[in-house]
């Protein structure tokens, strides 16, 4: 009898490795998922299709339940339909690891490996340097994955689970077309376990034979999808005259009266690539992509790369900053400015550690609006950490901890909304209300937060438990793992500290964070306020991200 079918999986062909992920989970988890491409020429402009999809993004599953968006959400739901297997770690210390090759999957190995390979595929115009950057980054990525299969068969122990899914995906288009024999070569491991991977009935029968690549292929020649916009009913800013492109520009925002003219030459190429910028977002936005997403595509990171080039080695660098920070307005409701600047400078100077100017691809914001982000990110941050309390709270219950360590995404980094974000999940909890918030202040906790330039923490030491555990100690044993500082007003209830970003010797927030959170279980495991071995009970608190949704 054929498994039940639990939803349709709608995915854009441009990006089908995202799909490949829940395909792969679900084959080894015995589940049946239908599939069905999305066509933004069509499907967008069905009724149904908010209704379906509020947040407009795709992939996504829609199930009888409503709609999961975003891959990696997707695929850890169909991971964890199963309780019976591995697939999504065999305890609680094993699902955090995974929520952590997840992250790490997002963020240092998929954009830098997409900036790379998406131009060979034809779907943006190569940057070098950009690429060039990228490559070392995917290089880094493949060398922290090295190190870790040297102590197991996969990422997680000695069978597949989720995080090796989502990576061998990630990897696929990488290995069959850019990593050839002299890339691949100091990584030994890492072509042993993909090739044992791929040669599975459960990925082959989703991601086919993979050859690897012999030699790499260069960046196919790019078309601008100036033009194609006509074809979804949208303006296509080549069907402008030149004299109304240039009043288009003008009213972008004029150079400062100081500032030289550009040459011809350099305002064309600068022209050119904000064109382009502009009609990549539009081509995503109507594929349904929100407005952060947009900003963090590689195909969008990488002609904001060439923009901060062209800025570089232009004479009028404010003209062009100017015009840059036009082309990067942020939509309604978002924060596109900033995530373009946290995306190529990001990209590009990163690992460099370099800052100022190259930094800043556009005015700075002005007090109001600096105060009006801060303002909207506190009631982010207090809605989800009213949200994440009430679910430890029943996590807890279920699973009888007293304590708990926990990633959070919202606070970035910023110790100040990390304070915010703990209030809010210790905040007492009204049950009449509708939808509860708070309700987790009875038990201990430390929340780890990686934002750009530091890994921040937080440990909170109910009064209850204040004998049994002493926030400072806790604290400063997780510290001391990266070398990172306790904040001054520390006490045995509650202590915050940051460990700072250092590129130059390997120390990354994300790669610091999972050894941060493993190390403070075992301070707990040291006490007997943590359950030590991985038996019968761990089935009763098995907890991750999932589990807490954002």
């Amino acid at each position: 009898m054929a498994p039940q079918v639990i939803g349709t999986l709608h995915y854009t062909e441009g990006q089908l490795y995202k799909a490949q992920k829940a395909l792969v989970a679900a084959k080894f988890n015995g589940i049946n998922i239908e599939t069905k491409v999305f066509n933004p020429e069509k499907d967008l402009k069905k009724p149904d299709f908010v209704a379906k999809n509020p947040t407009g993004k795709v992939p996504f599953l829609e199930t009888d339940r409503g709609s999961l968006f975003s891959s990696q959400s997707i695929a850890r739901y169909i991971a964890r339909c199963r309780a019976d297997t591995p697939l999504f770690g065999r305890g609680f210390n094993e699902e955090g690891q995974i929520d952590t090759w997840l992250e790490f999957c997002t963020h240092e190995l998929e954009v830098p490996l997409m900036i790379w390979v998406y131009p060979v595929l034809g779907l943006m115009e190569e940057t070098p340097s950009a690429t060039a950057e990228a490559q070392a980054d995917v290089k880094r990525a493949l060398t922290c994955l090295e190190q870790q299969l040297k102590t197991s068969c996969f990422l997680i122990g000695d069978v597949v689970t989720l995080a090796d899914i989502v990576i061998i995906c990630s990897l696929r288009e990488g290995m069959a077309l850019v990593f050839d024999d002299a890339f691949r070569k100091p990584f030994p491991k890492v072509c042993e376990w993909f090739r044992k991977c791929v040669e599975m009935p459960n990925f082959k029968a989703v991601v086919g034979d993979v050859a690897l690549c012999k030699q790499a292929q260069r960046a196919a020649k790019f078309e601008s999808p100036a033009g194609k916009e006509d074809k979804r009913g949208k303006a296509s800013p080549k069907a402008a005259p030149k004299d109304a492109a240039k009043k288009e520009k003008a009213s972008l925002g004029a150079a400062p009266a100081a500032a030289a003219p550009l040459s011809a030459e350099v305002e064309a190429k600068i022209k050119k690539v904000g064109d382009e910028i502009r009609e990549l977002k539009a081509k995503f936005k109507a594929e349904g992509m929100s407005g952060k997403a947009i900003d963090k595509a590689p195909e969008v990171m990488g002609k904001v790369a060439e923009l901060q080039a062209l800025k570089a080695g232009a004479a009028a660098a404010p003209a062009i900053a100017s015009s840059k920070q036009k082309v990067t307005a942020p939509a309604p409701g978002g924060d596109s400015d900033a995530q373009i600047k946290k995306a190529s400078p990001k990209h590009e100077a990163k690992k460099k550690g370099k800052k100022g100017a190259e930094e800043a691809p556009g005015k700075e914001l002005t007090p109001e609006e600096k105060a009006a982000a801060r303002k909207a990110l506190l009631k982010k941050v207090n809605k989800a950490g009213g949200k994440r309390g009430v679910e430890i709270e029943g996590a807890a219950d279920m699973g009888g901890l007293g304590y708990f360590c926990t990633s959070v995404d919202e606070p970035d980094g910023d110790l100040e909304m990390m304070d915010q974000f703990m209030t809010a999940m210790n905040e007492k909890s009204d049950p009449t209300e509708e939808e509860r918030k708070g309700g987790s202040g009875e038990i201990g906790k430390m929340i780890f937060s990686a934002g750009t330039d530091q890994l921040a923490l937080l440990a909170y030491v109910p009064e209850a438990k204040k004998k049994e555990c002493n926030a400072i100690e806790w604290l400063k044993q997780v510290l001391a793992l990266h070398q990172g500082e306790m904040c001054p007003g520390a006490t045995g209830t509650y202590a915050k500290g940051f460990v700072k970003a250092d590129h130059n010797v390997n120390k990354f927030p994300l790669k610091m964070k999972e050894p941060s959170i493993t190390e403070a279980i075992s301070f707990l495991k040291k006490k007997g306020l943590f359950p030590d071995k991985e038996d019968d009970s761990d089935d009763d608190f098995v907890f991750g991200d999932d589990d807490f949704p954002s």
